[in-house]
């Protein structure tokens, strides 16, 4: 069964592989591309979205009917959008037609959301959202007192005590466990070393924890080693780092767990927020966003796109979800801007989530007994 779905796969995706050379024509991958293209004509992007978006409804609806009746392969087949898709079987059984008909039903629907996902982009090239120039005329942001919501204590600063260039020696990081923070690996690196430059090792500082008084910014500071990291590869997932300090300061100021969300899942947030210590703005304060808009058709599961600004500094810092209890969850890491100066987050329900959750059940059993 399963040689029979590779096939199917690989021969469905050359099919997808063609059609996106017709970028300037999605009508293409329609069900009944002369329909579409008379309806919709070349350039009207949102009504090829929509019939994309109909024709994949349709064809999760014949799929549900097919595997709910009792017919054969014949019959399964007049369902198919494309009369040669059913020829792609090996074996003419019942099963190979479903699947057939299922990996059908999954390209239109990759089809449906590449499309949103372009016209989506195009807006906001359009109207690129935040802007340095933009955000020094009204910034969203503001700064969150800590005293009185001390959720957010755990959240610090990750500093380079021996960093000889600027630019990539300070960022954001969060206490998950006693003494593990957190944090984006280029904060560990440099953006522009990072592919060449080994985080794990790297000794760094951790500033956190509402201060006692006015005459300090932070209640501790603490060194720590770099125990975990991300390869240093191309992708957002790889940008990661896990710290193990000195200190269990998580024992005094609490910490943020952190959790595998889909996009999904994060739709049912009753807020997206972010907090994080930016340059250019005042060292003492943890600046914070709440209600942040998530780009859905941008999303995905290596990355959370977020209409809210990110600039340099909160490198590191989470993605919160706020839950409807109240909890307050760490489901991202940010790393860097994106379409503007709106935030990208590495989404923890890609592979990262294989090293990250590991590598904290390791490491959070060895933190000093302080």
């Amino acid at each position: 069964m399963n040689r029979i779905l590779f096939i199917l796969l690989l021969v469905l995706a050359a099919d997808i592989s063609t059609a996106a050379s017709y970028d300037w024509n999605w009508c293409e991958g329609a069900r009944d591309p002369k329909a579409c293209l008379k309806k919709c004509k070349l350039k009207d992007d949102e009504c090829q979205a929509q019939w994309l978006d109909n024709d994949a409804e349709n064809a999760k609806r014949i799929l549900e009917n097919a595997r709910a009746s009792n017919e054969d392969y014949q019959e399964i087949c007049a369902r198919t959008f494309r009369a040669r898709t059913c020829t792609l079987c090996p074996e003419k059984t019942r099963d190979c037609a479903l699947q057939a008909l299922e990996l059908e039903a999954n390209e239109l629907a990759e089809r449906a959301a590449s499309k949103r996902q372009l016209n989506r982009i195009s807006e906001m090239k359009a109207n690129p959202g935040y802007t340095e120039k933009s955000l020094k005329r009204s910034d969203p942001r503001v700064p969150i007192d800590r005293r009185v919501h001390p959720e957010y204590n755990p959240i610090g600063i990750v500093s380079l005590p021996n960093a000889t260039q600027s630019g990539f020696n300070r960022g954001t990081g969060w206490l998950t466990s006693d003494c593990l923070v957190v944090t984006a690996r280029h904060v560990i690196t440099g953006s522009e070393e990072k592919h060449e430059r080994s985080a794990v090792g790297a000794r760094v500082s951790f500033l956190v924890g509402n201060p006692p008084s006015d005459d300090k910014n932070f209640a501790y500071k603490t060194s720590g080693v770099v125990v975990e990291a991300g390869d240093g590869g191309m992708s957002i997932s790889d940008d990661w780092a896990l710290i193990k300090l000195d200190e269990s300061l998580g024992k005094r100021v609490g910490n943020i767990a952190t959790w595998q969300y889909s996009v999904e899942d994060a739709q049912t947030c009753t807020a997206l927020e972010v907090a994080g210590y930016p340059g250019g703005k005042d060292v003492d304060q943890l600046w914070w966003q709440s209600n942040c808009p998530l780009e859905k058709h941008l999303s995905s599961e290596f990355q959370f796109i977020l209409r809210c600004p990110a600039t340099q500094g909160n490198s590191g810092g989470p993605l919160l979800c706020r839950e409807t209890n109240g909890d307050l969850r760490a489901i991202g890491i940010i790393a860097t801007q994106s379409f503007g100066a709106n935030a990208q987050a590495l989404n923890f329900s890609a592979h990262w989530w294989e090293a990250i959750k590991p590598a904290i059940q390791k490491h959070k059993g060895t933190c000093p007994n302080d």
